[in-house]
């Protein structure tokens, strides 16, 4: 498991190393899931549980509407982690994760994440600066958001983009 998660965290956070001390604490900490074909991580409205990597396989991002159309947002791939608004703040998550095929995904629950962020040089710093797809998520389900009722756009409706969290 210690190469998986070596692999994710140089190519999620680049300049971040644990040395092997670092490893002997947080290997206990993580949580490797499989998942099946079509099996959902978590689901929209749901606290995120965790702190997810992608080892293998494919998340399919997505939110439902308020008229219940679903729209897909991307394909997570390996060697990305997501879901970190709603992990780090304890707010519902805007988006869904469903897998499109047989995954390998890593949890990094509270203890693995304090962790990282009290233990590991330059973590916290490079994990602010890291896109994660909640934000992105937030941003794209506001600009597809139904008018207010006295007709006018809900705030932020229009001005979806890409954004990056900052802590």
């Amino acid at each position: 498991m210690q190469d998986d998660l070596s692999a994710l965290l140089s190519a999620s956070l680049p300049g971040v190393s644990l040395s092997a001390g670092h490893w002997r604490a947080l290997l206990p900490l993580c949580k490797v899931r499989k998942l099946a074909r079509g099996s959902v991580l978590f689901t929209q409205g749901q606290a995120t549980p965790a702190l997810f990597g992608m080892l293998a396989g494919e998340i399919e991002i997505r939110f439902s509407t308020v008229d219940g159309d679903v729209s897909v947002i991307e394909h997570v791939p390996p060697g990305r982690l997501f879901g970190l608004s709603s992990f780090a703040s304890g707010h519902p998550s805007t988006f869904e994760a469903l897998a499109t095929q047989a995954t390998r995904v890593v949890a990094f629950g509270p203890a693995a994440y304090e962790y990282l962020m009290d233990e590991v040089p330059g973590f916290a710093r490079t994990n602010g600066r890291v896109r994660t797809t909640p934000s992105r998520c937030s941003a794209h389900a506001r600009s597809l958001a139904p008018p207010q009722r006295d007709g006018t756009a809900q705030p932020g409706a229009g001005t979806a983009r890409a954004q990056w969290p900052h802590g």
